[in-house]
């Protein structure tokens, strides 16, 4: 019923890839490889990804910073898909080296505004009308 919905989540990741490694999952137990924004299920990558701002190297541009397997790489991002959320699991894998672990920070689910009526709105506006439809008639 509300207008928007978001999570936020945030990856610390030190040796440590999220693409094909990482994902989440929505209310319906789908994975999810994306890290924000509001994506079809099966897109990927992260908010570094949307503005090229992601680490690379001379061979390859990456679609998060974590894929870079450096140290101390951070991909934030927000998801704002009302179909998929509230992030019901986190999932997290490639943490084969003895130094690779992801530090991940999950918000709360936040939902503002209103984009309809509540079903007891509904309920009454129908005993309404059932109300002056027998007025009439009397």
């Amino acid at each position: 019923m509300s207008e928007t919905c978001e999570q936020s989540i945030v990856n610390n990741c030190t040796v440590n890839r999220l693409t094909e490694y990482g994902w989440w999952e929505d209310r319906n137990g789908k994975a999810v490889n994306y890290w924000h924004g509001d994506r079809n299920a099966d897109a990927t990558g992260c908010q570094c990804n949307d503005d090229l701002s992601c680490n690379s190297n001379n061979n390859y541009d990456y679609i998060c910073n974590c894929d870079s397997n450096d140290e101390a790489q951070v991909d934030a991002g927000v998801i704002s898909s009302k179909s998929q959320l509230p992030i019901t699991k986190l999932l997290y894998g490639d943490s084969e080296k003895r130094y690779s672990w992801i530090e991940y920070s999950l918000g709360n689910l936040v939902c503002s505004g209103k984009s309809g009526k509540y079903p007891s709105e509904e309920r009454l506006n129908q005993l309404e009308d059932k109300i002056n439809e027998q007025v009439s008639l009397v």
